[in-house]
């Protein structure tokens, strides 16, 4: 299919596209001052109409940069270099609702941290990689939210070594069929914290030197047996009492390594491997 103006030669290879999170809309950003819109029929595999809308950069460096559609694809942002730019896809005249709702706050390392290429996040925020060989992303945390209060935070991701000039670029997983499209994104929202499973039996420490701790948190220990590598029994105690804990004493026990029985007085046991160092 042949549809809209051909690319600037100038411009190949910069810039980015981005499919609408509904799958009906596809955006080109070269960049330069059009921004190429196609209306997509998710049933053909056809783009069914074409137009273009201005974007105003002034006098400010943008010669490559990116864009994205917010979860509702309500909003379109363009990250180009130093400002990131919002537009309401709905509105009668797109380029009249241009807003500016970032712009760089001039930080190095080693490189200009700009705004590169993006993309719509599973958890419904918008990412920017912040150039090429850098460690920063810049987050959108809101990018539902009309102008500032998409809530822009400069290099919001860290990562903990340099990434190349691009993004990784996933699918939208989360489309369904046209008649039940399902959800762009799911939402984090942390109610309380995670339930934390106590282990049944405890064994410390590990390596052991001096003593070695049992513990049992649901009922009593009867037995405990200590073997070496060949099997042969190191200790094997009977425990009169009723306790849920106890302390083997390790002075004559050569270093090496062991293994454990833990029986309680429910039945259960439990069995592990220790090191001794001398």
């Amino acid at each position: 299919q042949t549809i809209g103006a051909p690319s600037p030669a100038n411009k190949e290879g910069y810039g980015q596209t981005a499919f609408s999170p509904l799958g009906d809309k596809m955006v080109r950003y070269y960049p330069d001052n059009d921004i190429r819109l196609y209306e997509f029929d998710r049933s053909t595999g056809y783009f069914t109409d074409y137009s273009t809308f201005q974007l105003n950069v002034g006098n400010t460096i943008a010669f490559d940069g990116g864009c994205a559609f917010s979860p509702s694809g309500q909003y379109l942002y363009i990250a180009a270099l130093t400002n990131i730019y919002q537009f309401d896809m709905t509105a009668a005249d797109i380029s009249a609702t241009q807003t500016t709702v970032a712009t760089w706050d001039g930080f190095v390392d080693p490189i200009a941290i700009a705004f590169w290429h993006c993309q719509l996040g599973p958890d419904c925020k918008i990412y920017s990689v912040g150039g090429g060989d850098t460690r920063y992303y810049h987050i959108i945390h809101n990018p539902d939210e009309q102008g500032l209060a998409c809530n822009v935070e400069q290099r919001g991701l860290v990562l903990p070594t340099p990434s190349g000039a691009s993004i990784p670029y996933f699918p939208n997983y989360r489309l369904g069929p046209i008649d039940n499209p399902g959800l762009p994104c799911s939402p984090i929202v942390a109610t309380q914290q995670p339930a934390v499973e106590v282990p049944v039996c405890s064994v410390w420490p590990n390596p052991a030197s001096e003593q070695l701790h049992f513990a049992l948190s649901e009922g009593n220990i009867k037995r405990i047996v200590l073997t070496d590598a060949y099997g042969r029994v190191v200790h094997d105690l009977y425990l009169s009492g009723e306790g849920d804990n106890y302390t083997l004493a390790l002075g004559n026990v050569p270093g090496g390594v062991y293994f454990w029985v833990l029986e309680g007085r429910n039945g259960a046991k439990h069995a592990g491997k220790v090191v001794v160092q001398k």
